[in-house]
């Protein structure tokens, strides 16, 4: 996308009324922002990004890490898994617990879809690691 589109695909998220994140240029932390400057020279904007979400009670207990792969099926794992071209690969053979598949309503009924990319949505059940 062309870097002028990009920004204003960024502000208008702002305006619509999205959560925007700024990171001063050359350092590594994204933080939120109630109120951009909007100083493209030394900062850069992006429209943050959430993870998928799920009531953690409804999960089987030992199942502690849920991520989506690319074609949007979304899986609890015992095992933390690594990242792979187009899906995430799991150490634990067929011990895994189907909870979205895409295009279907979730079998969790507590399953929230976020707005993060497939390769980024790897979430761990709190207090699991």
């Amino acid at each position: 996308m062309h870097d002028t589109e990009e920004k204003i695909k960024v502000m208008q998220a702002f305006l619509d009324g999205k959560v925007i994140e700024v990171c001063a240029h050359g350092a590594s932390g994204w933080y939120s922002t109630q109120g951009p400057s909007w100083d493209w020279g030394s900062k850069k904007y992006r429209i943050a990004e959430a993870k998928d979400s799920v009531d953690w009670s409804e999960v089987p207990r030992g199942f502690n890490y849920m991520a989506r792969d690319l074609d949007g099926d979304v899986f609890v794992r015992i095992s933390k898994p690594e990242i792979g071209p187009d899906f995430w690969c799991w150490c634990d053979n067929n011990k895994n617990y189907l909870i979205n598949r895409e295009g279907q309503p979730p079998l969790l009924k507590s399953y929230k879809r976020g707005s993060c990319d497939w390769d980024d949505s790897l979430v761990i059940r709190p207090g699991a690691e």
